[in-house]
């Protein structure tokens, strides 16, 4: 996505929950303290430059696009979180990398 979604949020591979931290420094991603090196086999390249940390808050997500370095998501917004009500869909089918149900 290239904006701040309304309405669906399925092209989104990470999405940090009510409460947790998210933070990203010199590329490496950190969700509440701990570092997701090796967890995240499904982006394109590692992530560019530092963000946070945020703090999201109740009823709320921060996303991000699994194509990290060209994705206008959650760190780039003016307001950086999805509240809960503006999400209306669950992604139950993938097609990269792999083909198949999602889990």
């Amino acid at each position: 996505m290239t904006h701040r979604p309304t309405k669906q949020l399925e092209e989104y591979e990470d999405t940090i929950h009510p409460g947790e931290q998210i933070q990203i420094i010199d590329g490496d991603v950190y969700v509440n303290g701990i570092l997701l090196a090796g967890d995240e086999d499904y982006i394109k390249e590692r992530p560019q430059g530092s963000f946070g940390p945020y703090n999201v808050p109740k009823d709320s997500y921060f996303v991000m696009g699994d194509n990290r370095n060209n994705s206008l998501d959650s760190r780039y917004w003016e307001n950086h979180f999805v509240s809960s009500e503006e999400i209306i869909g669950k992604a139950v089918f993938q097609y990269y990398p792999r083909i198949g149900k999602v889990d």
